[in-house]
């Protein structure tokens, strides 16, 4: 009796494993949209000038903490460019070096961080995308949320033209919320 029960049990666990999809194979999903979400924003998204060294330098696509996307964000980038230029993905950057980046994304990290983060690429043309419920109120530009099982975004567009950055009005559309 024991036996069958545990075979029950076994064949119960293995049917679920199979129908239902796994917490990780979800996070992954979130995660490729995500990615897909930070190219299509630089594409919507207008740096001045200055902000690359020549008019063929790439876009520096940097990741600051903790890396979700694996190579999945260098699969959705790779041979493609935004206004002409290639895009880079930068892992494991430094607080000083953020000015380098053009669009940075900030894992999760501690409000105090974040103020770093944020001093760091303060007066500099860099678009920042982050997770955290506070990143736009902590200054961060774009933050991406879940709700109702979907991706969504709002925007920060008072901390974007402070940095010179012109976010598309098309963009803006999209967005759940703008801030000004």
């Amino acid at each position: 009796m024991r036996r069958v029960l545990l075979h029950s049990a076994l064949a119960a666990i293995t049917a679920a494993a199979f129908s239902w999809p796994s917490a990780a194979a979800e996070s992954r999903l979130e995660y490729e949209v995500k990615a897909a979400f930070l190219y299509n924003f630089a594409k919507f998204v207008e740096w001045p000038v200055g902000a690359f060294p020549d008019a063929d330098s790439a876009l520096e696509l940097c990741i600051y903490g903790d890396d979700p996307f694996g190579p999945v964000i260098d699969h959705i980038v790779r041979g493609r460019t935004v206004q002409g230029r290639p895009i880079i993905v930068q892992r494991e950057v430094e607080t000083t070096s953020l000015s380098v980046c053009h669009l940075l994304f900030v894992g999760p990290v501690a409000s105090e961080e974040m103020a770093r983060i944020v001093q760091f690429t303060g007066g500099t043309a860099v678009l920042t995308v982050g997770e955290s419920d506070w990143f736009i109120d902590s200054g961060g530009m774009i933050r991406l949320f879940l709700e109702g099982g979907k991706v969504r975004f709002e925007v920060n567009a008072g901390a974007a033209e402070q940095a010179q950055l012109k976010v598309s009005s098309q963009l803006l559309k999209l967005a759940r919320t703008v801030r000004r």
